[in-house]
């Protein structure tokens, strides 16, 4: 009996904390709960270059095409520093696939293996160090 109503304890908390904060961000490759959706989450960030993509079968769709996206907006955007150095699709998937990981493990333990949208944001400083942060949430 102590076991069950342990364990009922146990998953109304979890309950209590997914709804509460039902998201995941990343800065870099550190995922953290978040009440904020994408779109309060891009709002609340500094500007930069950002893609928005969908999980399909437990892999991002088109990554390829979102990194290139992203590495295109932001040879289009950056004036200086790293940020230049991440328009080499090579080097800038690196920094995703960090941030990518990090949201999408970090939500999976919590919530579970739902399809996901994810929203990833590349943004600079004056001097150009960049950052590198992403956001998940259900499709």
């Amino acid at each position: 009996m102590r076991v069950l109503m342990l364990s009922l304890l146990t998953t109304r908390a979890r309950a209590m904390t997914t709804t509460a904060q039902p998201f995941v961000s990343a800065i870099e490759s550190i995922a953290k709960p978040t009440a904020q959706t994408a779109k309060a989450w891009l709002q609340a960030s500094p500007s930069g270059a950002y893609t928005t993509a969908r999980t399909h079968a437990g892999k991002v769709f088109e990554w390829s095409a979102h990194v290139q996206r992203t590495a295109d907006s932001i040879r289009q955007m950056a004036p200086v520093g790293d940020a230049v150095d991440l328009v080499d699709p090579a080097r800038l998937r690196r920094r995703l696939d960090g941030a990518a990981g990090a949201v999408v493990d970090a939500y999976r333990a919590t919530h579970g293996g739902e399809e996901l949208k994810l929203t990833f944001l590349v943004s600079w400083d004056d001097d150009g160090e960049t950052t590198v942060a992403a956001h998940a949430s259900p499709l």
